[in-house]
């Protein structure tokens, strides 16, 4: 089996190569065009600095990497028949320079996109994309023209055909009569026979190409999913130099913490709640730096609502946190994104997948009895627990206690009552950070009644309990409850609800 010797293909396929290569650099420089428009238009002021993060991917290098390449590939071919290689050397250089212009180029979009970017230093690389475009122009007709019009004799690569001791025969098409056989399935099986001949002919360097080609997508895609882009997602630790970020948990909602619609416009809030633990944090966070990105659509934080969504989380207010420390970061945002995909960006590309639960929509309600407890581990509320251990519903209600006076205690005793109400007395065993039982029970419930299947809601009049009382609570609400068949709490606590049988 006579074997080609590995440049006998690129000398077969010259002007394929380079009408690839000017695929690449067309793409290059359409690309390229974009960044430099978007500095021209920012510098004009006619377009927004939100719209930099468009222009920042990693396909530039992966494309210019590929380049740089097959010139290497055409230069050992080049230096191997002696022939002139200056221009591919040229290319190598001029790529090479692209590569690092376009990459600070980037840079500076994103540092638009984050924060400020000076005067001085936008209008430099606004400068170096041009000159180095007119470059790219140049190299593009170079290699279009020896891709569409390249004169394999000019270079005395028929002599190089015949020191490989090929024949001319060995080229020639041979027709096989298969008797009968028509004449569509001859040339299908001669096509395939002839492609069979052509891989033995070359497979080593078609091997070799072909390794190279599928190690460089292996190692570009592992490189930009697991460094350049690598998207993390919640509950992961990321790591930076002055501190390491988790996002706990994301929500949507368009409800205040006691389940009050904010408003009916077209816009609903996004909350994010995120733990940071400082490793060397010397100043606060800057929040502009955390984007929100919806679909195609950014949002910036805006944490001027955050007595609304308390339940959830403290939000961030240039703290300078010492320890580990959960904050909130609010985002105002369009109704018609909540259903869209949702990443966190963080300066220096930093990417967090978001799967936001709509605490708008209740999940299956739950029912409690006397002596149930309710976890609130299982609610925004993180952790907690709320359980009722007996009520009664009288007129009036004695209560007694002890009143130091002077070092001595004595018993005393007061009237619970209502001149024209009732009292409801609950006991309740509870646990809930920063919150009374009855803050719980006002923020989060609702007392319901029914009388003749008909159901009521219960006003709460006015909270009787005494100061020192610590076990329950003694509530005035409405006359009828002493008449109900059945009475419940009804506690929403965002998109979870639970109802107290207490009658």
């Amino acid at each position: 089996m006579i074997l080609r010797k590995p440049y006998a293909f690129l000398i077969k396929h010259f002007k394929l190569i380079h009408l690839i290569l000017t695929a690449i650099y067309l793409y290059l420089v359409i690309r390229i065009s974009g960044i430099l428009s978007y500095y021209n238009s920012f510098i004009l002021g006619t377009i927004g600095k939100i719209n930099a993060i468009n222009y920042t991917t990693s396909y530039y290098q992966i494309a210019i990497i590929f380049s740089i390449i097959l010139c290497t590939i055409i230069l050992i071919l080049m230096h191997h028949k002696k022939k002139p290689k200056l221009l591919y050397i040229i290319l190598i250089i001029l790529y090479i320079i692209v590569s690092i212009i376009t990459s600070i180029s980037i840079e500076g979009l994103r540092t638009i996109y984050f924060s400020i970017l000076p005067s001085k230093t936008m209008l430099l690389y606004r400068d170096l994309l041009r000159i180095i475009l007119i470059f790219q122009y140049i190299s593009i007709a170079i290699v279009l023209v020896r891709g569409l019009g390249f004169d394999i004799k000019k270079f005395d690569f028929v002599k190089d055909l015949n020191e490989m001791n090929i024949e001319l025969t060995d080229d020639e098409e041979v027709e096989l009569t298969l008797g009968s056989t028509n004449n569509i399935t001859r040339k299908i099986r001669r096509r395939i026979r002839e492609f069979k001949y052509y891989y033995i002919e070359n497979k080593v360097f078609i091997s070799i190409i072909a390794t190279i080609v599928i190690l460089i997508g292996i190692v570009s895609l592992t490189i930009d999913k697991q460094v350049i882009n690598k998207i993390y997602q919640e509950q992961e630790t990321i790591s930076t130099s002055s501190m390491n970020l988790r996002v706990l948990n994301s929500y949507t909602t368009n409800k205040t913490y006691n389940n009050q619609l904010i408003n009916s416009t077209p816009y609903s809030y996004f909350l994010i709640n995120m733990e940071i633990t400082p490793k060397q944090l010397k100043e606060p966070l800057n929040i502009s730096n955390f984007v929100l990105k919806l679909g195609n659509n950014y949002y910036k934080v805006d944490n001027r609502s955050y007595e609304r969504f308390k339940d959830i989380g403290s939000a961030y207010k240039n703290q300078l946190p010492t320890k580990t420390t959960s904050y909130l970061l609010i985002f105002n945002i369009k109704n018609e994104d909540l259903e869209k995909k949702a990443q966190l960006i963080y300066i220096e590309k930093i990417k967090i997948s978001l799967s936001q639960i709509n605490l708008d929509k209740a999940s299956n309600t739950k029912n409690l009895n006397i002596n149930d407890t309710l976890n609130l581990s299982e609610t925004v509320l993180k952790e907690g627990y709320f359980q009722i251990t007996n009520k009664e519903i009288q007129k009036q209600f004695a209560y007694e206690y002890n009143y130091d006076i002077n070092g001595q205690i004595h018993k005393l005793s007061k009237n619970i009552t209502s001149k024209s109400n009732t009292i409801l007395k609950l006991e309740i065993n509870s646990k809930i950070n920063n919150l009374s039982n009855y803050d719980f029970i006002t923020n989060y419930g609702k007392i319901k009644y029914k009388i003749n299947n008909e159901t009521y809601i219960a006003n709460i009049k006015q909270n009787k309990t005494p100061n020192n009382y610590k076990k329950g609570l003694y509530l005035e609400v409405d006359k009828e409850l002493e008449q109900a068949s059945n009475i419940y709490l009804e506690i929403t606590i965002r998109n979870k609800k639970y109802i107290y049988i207490i009658k």
